[in-house]
């Protein structure tokens, strides 16, 4: 036991304040009123974005508020002129979900408190998975570093997919989906994510894709699907751009576990989806081919099918830097030999972006 402190209760501070309604923009706030008056201060974070004070009332209400974004409420009294109580008990509630308008916009699952054996994703996610095994019904959900162990690209928190299957137990994988909040035409955006396996002797497999309803997984449509093949974080980037109209949600699954593969896990990290310019859509389908002792060839197709100037690079890093490339060329066309000595049973990357002009490029 420490800091006794024994004090005249002159003003009692009231107890917490009560969220009556939300919606995208607001908020109704109530009280007990004991007093004559109160301060009503709202938070964001920790950070205090109004105060406003209510003489005579026991309800106020909060406007001005952002869609999809959590806020803290709390009251004090003023008893008289000169007497004032300490806040009271914080009331937490979060604002309706809104469509994504404002872009680049990203998640990296840091600010979630992750909670073992729960379901928890970011306000305004959904997820879909009717598992009704207990161990396994809660996932895709968000994972914090262990003491042990890093999942996380950037720490602490990463999105884990996980599923099992045993033909010696009840259990009853199905199919796991972490879908996005939802945003304003997608058309002109691209998804930017960072995924590794969640264990190499693990099928990584996930499919990246739109839906029209998060709570109906019949209104997946896939766009592209990928496999970590380590457990270092790789850099996926899905266009849109074919989908305009298809649904405003993207949505992460994970097939479930089977008798083939009996477990499947995948960590995903680092998400931004942002706008991208329609005449500068970047290049797919690398294939590396012809692998000598001394070159490499790489072969690529541009995203909307026609003919542009490129730059092709090659590295032992795993995400381009151009410190740290063995080579990069300017070309024009979708194939370029590398003439390079490579070293044996070493792992080399080729990457490929678009060159749009005027010093502008795509992603690698």
């Amino acid at each position: 036991v420490d800091n006794f402190a024994i004090e005249k209760v002159a003003c009692s501070a009231p107890g917490a304040p009560r969220i009556a309604s939300v919606t995208q923009n607001s908020a109704v706030v109530r009280w007990n009123a004991t007093a004559p008056a109160y301060d009503v201060a709202v938070l964001q974070a920790e950070d205090t974005i109004m105060t406003q004070y209510v003489a005579g009332k026991d309800s106020l209400v909060i406007e001005n508020l952002s869609a999809s974004t959590v806020y803290t409420v709390q009251l004090r009294a003023y008893c008289d002129e000169e007497e004032i109580s300490r806040w009271s008990a914080p009331a937490t509630f979060a604002t309706e979900c809104g469509v994504v308008s404002s872009y680049p916009w990203a998640e990296n699952f840091d600010a979630i408190t992750a909670v073992s054996g729960e379901n928890v994703l970011p306000i305004c996610w959904n997820y879909i998975n009717t598992s009704t095994y207990s161990s396994y019904s809660y996932y895709p959900t968000v994972i914090e570093d262990g003491s042990y162990s890093t999942y996380s690209k950037s720490s602490p928190n990463a999105l884990r997919f996980y599923s099992s299957y045993s033909s010696y137990s009840s259990y009853d994988p199905q199919d796991q989906y972490a879908i996005l909040p939802q945003m304003s035409e997608l058309g002109n955006k691209r998804l930017t994510l960072y995924a590794r396996a969640y264990s190499t002797s693990y099928d990584a497999t996930f499919t990246v894709g739109v839906m029209t309803d998060p709570s109906n997984a019949s209104t997946f449509v896939p766009v592209a699907s990928f496999t970590p093949a380590s457990t270092t974080y790789q850099k996926y980037v899905i266009p849109f751009y074919t989908y305009s109209g298809q649904g405003q949600y993207i949505a992460i699954k994970m097939e479930a576990a089977n008798s083939t593969n009996t477990t499947r896990g995948v960590y995903i990290d680092d998400l931004e989806v942002e706008e991208m310019d329609l005449n500068c859509l970047g290049v797919k389908d690398l294939v590396a081919s012809q692998v000598t002792e001394n070159s490499v060839k790489l072969d690529f197709l541009f995203e909307d099918g026609l003919a542009h100037d490129a730059e092709v690079a090659i590295s032992r890093e795993s995400a381009y830097d151009p410190s740290t490339a063995l080579q990069t060329q300017a070309i024009s066309g979708n194939s370029y030999t590398f003439n390079i000595a490579l070293q044996d049973q070493s792992t080399y990357y080729l990457y490929a972006r678009q060159a749009c002009g005027e010093g502008e490029y795509s992603a690698w």
